[in-house]
């Protein structure tokens, strides 16, 4: 985790990305293959939106108090297991529930 990128540092790596297909693609034009310049951009741009989604999500969960005093890879894990045990609690068949 020590060599991960910010957020910050990937949306300005995608900015320089973009540049640069935009004027290599004014230079040479059909010489290039268009499909890699996008399926990079996007995969750059999908890592981006899922570190977000990580950060809101701890974000969230650290309001509650539930995370508090915990290192980082932990904290960011039961995060995940939080927002995954909400999503199963809220979208359970009510049939399933049994009452006492």
């Amino acid at each position: 985790m020590l060599n991960e990128k910010t957020i910050e540092q990937l949306e300005e790596e995608l900015e320089q990305m973009k540049s640069f297909h935009r004027g290599a693609w004014d230079t040479y034009g059909g010489e290039l293959c268009a499909a890699d310049m996008i399926a990079k951009e996007t995969k750059l741009e999908e890592e981006i939106f899922r570190l977000k989604q990580r950060e809101e999500t701890i974000k969230r969960w650290d309001k509650s108090g539930l995370l508090e005093g915990l290192k980082s890879g932990i904290k960011e894990n039961l995060a995940q297991l939080y927002e995954s045990q909400q999503s199963y609690i809220i979208n359970e068949d009510p049939s399933q529930i049994v009452d006492d």
